[in-house]
């Protein structure tokens, strides 16, 4: 083995936990992560290849899942713009429905990242209000 296969090897070794967790959504086990440790490094480099290629389509995946979600999201609004409503007051009004909206003594905490999350968006999908 090359020195600069072995260099590979402890950085796929360090990275494989994350990476584990970007593909699977969740860390692998303490025996999983020691079976990938122990590899040769051709078994270890097709590991790794294999986690590369669910990662991507983990991610077409998710974008499937965000556009569908804006879809949704989008409809829902326009729902609510027919009470005769501009787009501001209806995700005002939505945020209210949802529990996103807090008022404190010093104003009003408009929660943008639980909505979005409660509506399965993208995290910068709305701005201020606006997408």
């Amino acid at each position: 083995m090359t020195h600069a296969q072995t260099l590979e090897m402890i950085e796929m070794t360090n990275l494989y936990s994350d990476f584990h967790k970007d593909v699977y959504g969740f860390r692998p086990g303490a025996d999983k992560s020691m079976w990938f440790r122990n590899l040769p490094y051709n078994e270890m480099k097709e590991e790794w290849d294999y986690l590369g290629d669910r990662l991507d389509e983990a991610v077409e995946d998710e974008n499937r899942e965000f556009d569908a979600a804006a879809v949704r999201y989008e409809a829902h609004i326009a729902n609510l713009m027919t009470l005769g409503v501009d787009r501001k007051t209806a995700i005002r009004w939505d945020m209210e429905a949802e529990g996103c909206i807090y008022v404190h003594e010093d104003g009003t905490n408009y929660d943008w990242g639980y909505y979005r999350h409660k509506h399965g968006l993208r995290y910068n999908y709305l701005l201020n209000g606006e997408k």
